[in-house]
């Protein structure tokens, strides 16, 4: 297996605190979406809290159905897909968190697809004040171009970004999703 962690944590400046990983952690399952999901909620807790605990190696997928799901010992995960559906409802239920009310919060958490292993990093969505007059426009647009091009990239991916105009501010959305 791949060993995700190291490629996203390791010698990065954006390294995240556990401190900050658990406070994270509470507000993604503080969340309506997840507290009505106690099944998700856990397999998060538990893929987050084994990261935390410097196992960088995946948790097998029948440790997962055995501790979380109830399944007994004689359980097959080539037969029975509840942890994969699980996982997979987890990550969508993580992306919709973090493009709608987790886009401000300080730290992401995603689990990489193909893998059962939380990684953290620092959410790079920023809100910038909308400026007075068209030079202080172009100051901030050139102040964005700085900070993307200061981005580090994900598994080889180039950074992505969007700017959006909320009211009276620039929303500015820095992404490495395709």
């Amino acid at each position: 297996m791949v060993d995700v962690t190291s490629q996203n944590t390791e010698n990065r400046s954006d390294a995240v605190d556990p401190t900050e990983v658990r406070a994270q952690l509470d507000r993604v399952l503080g969340h309506p979406s997840f507290a009505t999901a106690p099944q998700l909620s856990r397999l998060l807790q538990r893929l987050v809290e084994s990261a935390l605990a410097g196992d960088r190696r995946e948790i097998k997928e029948y440790a997962l159905g055995v501790e979380l799901f109830g399944r007994g010992s004689n359980f097959d995960p080539r037969l029975d897909n509840i942890v994969r559906a699980h996982v997979r409802r987890l990550r969508v239920r993580l992306k919709e968190y973090f493009k709608g009310p987790g886009l401000a919060d300080p730290v992401a958490i995603e689990i990489p697809k193909g893998h059962y292993l939380a990684i953290f990093h620092r959410n790079t969505a920023t809100m910038i004040e909308w400026p007075a007059s068209a030079g202080e426009f172009d100051a901030t647009l050139r102040a964005i171009h700085g900070r993307l091009e200061k981005m580090p990239t994900f598994n080889c991916v180039k950074p992505r970004a969007s700017i959006k105009y909320v009211g009276s501010q620039v929303r500015y959305i820095h992404s490495t999703q395709p």
